[in-house]
């Protein structure tokens, strides 16, 4: 492991430079910017979990050919530098999580990285509301913001998507639609203390494979339309106020206790309180028409059933004893 200050005078020595790889050492100091003034040709730059401090030097915008820079797990303490968006057009993969970052993120800035794959700026302490201009960068597929305080609406078109404690104190999105997320594989949305129920939509998500909705305020029962969700890995609700049996028969029984953890009013054959037959099997609900199928049946039978008494009643009842002619008094309706 190496340490002290990074040395960056033996860089410029490399003309044919393209990659370096310092990660995972304990280099302190400034963050070097030298390498592109080297070599034109320079374009990975990975320098995460070491001890750098100070700014992002503005100098890397000049990087031209640069394509992927990560910075994470470092010690800095300033923004973004508007010379890494103005030049550096050509990254493809930005990680900046847990580098002590603070700031805003500039909608215009952020279109200007056109071949964008992945973005990391999770850890961080961001403040503004998620740039609408990154739904329009049609080639990014990761975005990780967890752990800022953000807000805002979810970017439509990628894959992996994980906002975590942001959002505080809001409801849980409750569209039906699922516009731009269809190929979504990863969500993670926890720790944002969320009101509302567990959304259907979730169920439309074909292509899924991890769920985090941990750590937030929702209630309700859990869609049994989840269960059809057949790439389901991994799957976090823990620490909600869910209730009523989990469903069963699909995807949702594969996962151990702890995916349930803190819903006490969950029960489940998976979980350590299970359910009830009430709880397991609740009423079917009667839809209208086989409601008026059985009031027309119930009808029909009562109907039928007083004829049979009556045309009984008549044809069994002996002959009356002849009286002696009267007087009778016929009652007619009038208007």
């Amino acid at each position: 492991m190496f340490t002290g200050n990074f040395p960056s005078s033996t860089w410029k020595l490399m003309e044919n430079l393209v990659a370096l790889n310092a990660s995972n050492n304990s280099f302190s100091g400034q963050v070097p910017s030298s390498f592109c003034l080297a070599s034109a040709s320079f374009a990975v730059l990975d320098l995460q979990f070491n001890k750098f401090s100070g700014n992002i030097p503005s100098a890397l915008g000049n990087c031209s050919m640069l394509k992927v820079l990560m910075l994470g797990h470092n010690n800095l303490s300033s923004t973004i530098p508007d010379e890494l968006f103005n030049s550096s057009t050509s990254l493809e993969r930005l990680s900046f999580r847990n580098a002590g970052l603070r700031g805003t993120l500039d909608s215009a800035h952020v279109t200007k990285l056109t071949d964008l794959v992945a973005l990391d700026l999770g850890e961080n302490s961001f403040t503004s509301k998620i740039p609408e201009s990154i739904g329009q960068l049609k080639r990014l597929e990761e975005l990780l913001l967890d752990n800022n305080k953000m807000s805002g609406e979810l970017p439509p078109g990628v894959q992996i998507l994980f906002v975590g404690k942001n959002f505080m104190d809001e409801a849980m999105p409750q569209d039906k639609t699922i516009d731009g997320f269809e190929n979504l594989q990863a969500l993670g949305i926890d720790h944002c203390l969320l009101t509302g129920k567990m959304p259907t939509w979730l169920s439309k998500l074909k292509n899924l494979e991890v769920l985090d909705l941990s750590s937030n305020l929702l209630t309700g029962k859990i869609p049994a339309a989840l269960n059809n969700l057949h790439f389901l890995s991994k799957f976090n609700i823990s620490n909600n106020d869910l209730e009523g049996p989990v469903p069963t028969g699909g995807q949702l029984s594969t996962f151990p206790d702890s995916s349930f953890d803190g819903n006490p009013k969950l029960c489940g054959s998976m979980l350590t309180h299970p359910c009830n037959s009430i709880e397991e099997a609740p009423r079917p609900i009667m839809t209208t028409r086989d409601c008026s199928e059985k009031i027309i049946f119930a009808v029909s039978f009562a109907l039928s059933f007083g004829l049979a008494v009556l045309y009984d009643q008549i044809h069994m009842r002996p002959p009356p004893a002849a009286e002696p002619p009267s007087c009778r008094v016929h009652f007619a309706l009038t208007n």
